[in-house]
């Protein structure tokens, strides 16, 4: 898998970027001088670039103008790499860059082939049309918001800063939730996940509690819910209201099924890999919870199912998932757990003393099997290991958690940043 990326990756970034810059090189040299074609070069080259991000979030700051999805189309660079590596998800061979890529040589193709036509008439543009076509379809494909893993890159929706910048304007409501104690608990998750640009989610959730009128959920407020229904298919009323679902029932309830989609800036699922770890509610949560804390530069709080539940669940994946809960096919799993855990990537897996550890093996220094199986050694009397299986290792994506900086335990796994964390 790795060496498929590889090639991808020099296929796109030493070999589509350039040629899209002698593309627009080409064009520019058709309809310039050769000082104002530099300039152009020049100015493209830096709509690409952090420093011209930054400006687009001034303005999306102070004057609240998102222009971020229209410059997407300028994001064909490799992102900045002053951040901890990602080495799960390593540099970007997402569809949109490529989309990009291919929309800039189509629409330079056209005006080329009508500079040096002659005669010059609008005819000879219908004589393009299919590319054209192919150009108009590949910009609006590439602007539209998916899941990306973009740490360093300032944007309001699709990155690791969009959640801290969201809670932080949405404090005041967040403050105003009121606390509801949990009037039931979830008994059995029955997931259907589908990864491509962003999650799609059918999840049938059985509560314990059949009998009330409303039932409220924790969703992360980017994974928008298109219809909630009953066991018998009956469409149900619901409000979602940030990170907070109400679903109104009438009579008994034995089943319900929610079907969304959506992405989150730090905890990604696309194409090129998966990180959706148990403590963060891509899945819908019984009751009323905070995600996200954001004083002190902004923190993700630590959550769970609260009890055990019974987990069934299939991901649709062109990679393969690693997950907490026993295997039963490709891509399948079940289980008891309070979390579901679910990352793809670069990643293999080691066990050692029946314990099955996930590791970016691109991390070859800290996640080498000679530290994993002392680490494994070294925890042998703890009691938080006890009923551990799995042990999943996060990736780098700026991430901090509320309390747990280091490792998340839950009852049969543990999320960890490191293998050193849980060297103690």
């Amino acid at each position: 898998m790795y060496i498929i990326y590889l090639l991808l990756k020099v296929a796109l970034y030493y070999y589509l970027v350039p040629v899209t810059g002698a593309f627009l090189g080409l064009t520019f040299a058709l309809t310039s001088n050769r000082l104002n074609s530099y300039l152009m070069l020049i100015l493209i080259t830096l709509l690409g670039t952090p420093f011209f991000r930054t400006i687009l979030d001034m303005l999306y700051d102070t004057a609240e103008i998102n222009l971020f999805p229209i410059f997407q189309i300028f994001d064909i660079f490799p992102h900045d790499l002053n951040f901890t590596a990602n080495y799960a998800f390593d540099t970007s061979v997402l569809p949109h860059v490529w989309l990009s890529c291919i929309f800039w040589c189509s629409l330079s193709f056209v005006i080329a082939f009508y500079k040096l036509s002659v005669p010059k008439t609008p005819k000879i543009i219908l004589k393009k049309l299919p590319v054209l076509i192919l150009c108009a379809a590949c910009f609006i494909t590439a602007i539209i918001p998916s899941s990306k893993v973009q740490v360093e890159y300032v944007h309001p929706y699709e990155s690791v800063d969009s959640e801290w910048s969201y809670y932080v304007s949405h404090k005041k409501k967040a403050e105003s939730v009121p606390v509801v104690n949990e009037a039931f608990s979830v008994t059995e998750y029955d997931a259907e996940l589908t990864i491509g640009s962003k999650l799609y989610a059918t999840i049938k959730i059985t509560p314990d509690n059949k009998e009330l009128n409303e039932y409220v959920f924790t969703l992360f407020h980017e994974y928008k819910i298109s219809k909630i229904t009953d066991e018998n298919n009956n469409k149900l009323k619901f409000t979602q209201d940030s990170d907070y679902v109400t679903v109104y029932t009438s009579g008994t309830i034995n089943q319900l099924c929610f079907t969304y989609s959506g992405f989150s800036g730090t905890f990604y699922s696309n194409v090129q890999g998966t990180f959706l770890p148990g403590f963060f509610p891509y899945l819908p949560f019984p009751g009323c919870k905070a995600i996200y804390n954001a004083d002190h530069g902004g923190s993700f709080n630590v959550l769970s199912f609260g009890d055990e539940a019974d987990i069934s669940v299939k991901v649709n994946s062109l990679r393969q998932i690693y997950c907490n809960l026993e295997k039963t096919g490709r891509n399948t799993f079940s289980g008891k757990s309070n979390g579901l855990t679910l990352i793809s990537g670069f990643y293999d897996e080691i066990t050692v003393n029946d314990i099955t550890t996930v590791r970016p093996y691109m991390d070859y220094t800290r996640e080498s099997n000679k530290n994993i199986t002392k680490m494994i050694n070294m925890n042998s009397d703890n009691p938080e290991f006890n009923n551990v299986k799995t042990i999943l290792i996060m990736p780098h994506v700026n991430l901090s958690l509320t309390g747990h900086e280091q490792y998340i335990v839950f009852s049969d796994h543990i999320v960890s940043s490191q293998t050193y964390s849980l060297m103690h």
